[in-house]
């Protein structure tokens, strides 16, 4: 097989990769996945049992548990932000991207 034809073969490769993930998320997601350099997929939050202003990030357990407390008017609550609320914390391993969850 010639090189040329060995890189046609990887890059169709590739592509059809691409594609099977793009229509898995979207499936998954039910639309279709954010796009850009800032965008990251939302990952699962798991809530820390006996703690409810805590979470982990399974796709991220080095990170270890992740304070959901309220902050209002320069202070803690005591209160975990509300179900399903968004959260945006920074990715030690990409520097300027963003891990988003979604607090269960």
């Amino acid at each position: 097989m010639k090189t040329s034809t060995k890189v046609i073969s990887v890059v169709v490769a590739v592509a059809i990769v691409a594609v099977a993930s793009w229509n898995f998320l979207k499936q998954n997601l039910g639309s279709d996945p954010p796009i850009g350099t800032d965008s990251e997929l939302v990952v699962t939050a798991s809530p820390v049992e006996g703690n409810p202003l805590l979470v982990t990030l399974a796709d991220y357990p080095a990170l270890g548990q992740i304070s959901v407390e309220e902050w209002k008017e320069d202070a803690f609550t005591g209160k975990p932000l509300r179900s399903g609320t968004e959260v945006q914390i920074p990715n030690p391993d990409i520097e300027g991207a963003k891990i988003r969850f979604l607090v269960p």
